[in-house]
């Protein structure tokens, strides 16, 4: 309901090349539209093959394992920052394929 409020949950989906799930869940939340869909890897659309920053999307995808090292860096952030505030209170969740858990980007970040 309120995509820019500070203390969303998020969701960092890793393996970009499963984007088409990620479009039908903003689908069904009212972000993206039936065309929106019906342009699914078009030039220039809202849905390319993989994941870009855009409304609903918290952050790109590229190479297996960044998403994941990304949502280990957000994690960690929430806790430092409550710690000091406690006015921080969400979560990060991460959606990741075996491809990104063999990945050494996701070794180091874990």
């Amino acid at each position: 309901e309120e995509p820019d409020w500070a203390n969303r949950d998020r969701i960092i989906f890793s393996c970009g090349h499963g984007s088409a799930l990620w479009y039908s869940v903003l689908y069904g939340f009212g972000i993206l539209q039936r065309e929106d869909l019906a342009n699914f890897r078009q030039l220039y659309s809202k849905t390319p093959g993989h994941l870009e920053l855009s409304q609903g999307v918290d952050m790109t995808t590229g190479p297996l394992g960044q998403g994941f090292a990304w949502a280990v860096g957000m994690a960690f952030a929430e806790r430092i920052m409550n710690a000091k505030t406690e006015a921080i209170d969400h979560h990060t969740f991460v959606l990741c394929s075996d491809g990104d858990l063999m990945e050494g980007l996701s070794y180091e970040a874990a």
